[in-house]
């Protein structure tokens, strides 16, 4: 059991680096929040090395700020739980997107699938409403049950987790709607295969 719970720490951490550090990549090659600084390759390998060091740097420092303040398992619990509900939040917004994207531009292509397209995205959407909802909700009853400073770190993060992404992702979007909109219309533009030609 150790092994395998390792094995899949592990899988988990290179996965979740290796997710990360293309999301930031990708949105500060857009111009999109980051720094030009982490849209950069590696000039020998080609991968996202800044984002990657510098997203490996906040989580080394996150990580043991919040080991030294609750202890490494609490604060593994706490940031799991933080993490977790991030990561249901981003699947439900990339649910929708895909949703929209497949009303509003596949349709008109005849590649609309109702089932793939509308259907499964919703019902996954629904089941991570509830996966948020029963997770803020016992972190809240909780903590209004025994008020300890361990119940508060969790009913908070609980909150921030999701804040983070809902409001933070139309806060951005807002931003670039009216401040920058010529940087939203071109995000996601990219062509890998053209400019792997002209650096080749």
């Amino acid at each position: 059991m150790i092994i395998f719970t390792v094995n899949s720490y592990f899988s988990y951490a290179v996965s979740k680096t290796n997710a990360v550090s293309r999301i930031w990549y990708s949105a500060a090659r857009d111009k999109v929040i980051f720094p030009k600084y982490i849209g950069q390759l590696h000039k020998v390998h080609k991968t996202p090395g800044n984002a990657m060091l510098v997203w490996l740097a906040i989580s080394f420092v996150l990580d043991l700020i919040m080991g030294v303040i609750f202890g490494p398992v609490n604060a593994a619990l706490i940031l799991l739980t933080m993490t977790g509900i991030c990561i249901v939040t981003v699947h439900i917004i990339g649910n929708t997107s895909l949703t929209f994207f497949s009303h509003n531009t596949l349709k008109k292509t005849g590649e609309s699938n109702l089932l793939y397209h509308y259907i499964a995205p919703t019902i996954a959407s629904i089941v991570g409403l509830v996966i948020i909802y029963f997770t803020i909700e016992t972190n809240v009853v909780d903590y209004i049950a025994a008020p300890t400073m361990l119940n508060l770190a969790f009913f908070i993060i609980s909150i921030i987790g999701f804040l983070w992404i809902v409001v933070g992702a139309v806060a951005v979007t807002l931003y670039y709607k009216y401040r920058h909109p010529e940087t939203l219309e071109n995000a996601g533009n990219y062509d890998a295969e053209v400019d792997i030609a002209e650096n080749s």
